[in-house]
């Protein structure tokens, strides 16, 4: 198990759990497995639900932090009541032994990236 600092001096644990990686409230925070498989991460709403999709393959990701070969997926939000989806369309990728090198995030109502996370800098403890 490790912890993430949030930015509002919180901190949100994470472990593995049958290559889910999860946090301290079982949400899944990103997936590995099973590839292009559509997964439920949560309800958003009393009408919307998140979703997320482990994409194939490494990708090759450049931050200010160095050059990363990720794990990518895919966070999408859909309608419950008809599985109609929503513009909205972020992408995460994530280095394992390293954590979360970058986050674009769009808003629901719109697909374009709006703004992102990106890993800076890090160091490997012992």
């Amino acid at each position: 198990m490790h912890s993430i600092e949030l930015e509002d001096g919180e901190s949100r644990y994470l472990r593995d759990s049958l290559g889910y990686l999860i946090d301290q409230h079982g949400y899944i925070y990103f997936s590995t497995e099973n590839p292009n498989e559509e997964y439920f991460i949560r309800a958003v709403s009393s009408s919307l639900d998140l979703y997320g999709m482990a994409l194939p393959g490494l990708h090759n990701i450049s931050v200010p932090a160095g050059e990363f070969d990720c794990s990518a997926e895919v966070i999408y939000v859909k309608y419950n009541e008809n599985g109609e989806l929503l513009p909205s369309m972020s992408e995460q990728f994530y280095k394992e032994g390293v954590g979360e090198i970058l986050t674009q995030y769009s808003v629901i109502t719109d697909s374009f990236h709006r703004y992102e996370k990106r890993l800076l800098n890090y160091e490997l403890g012992n």
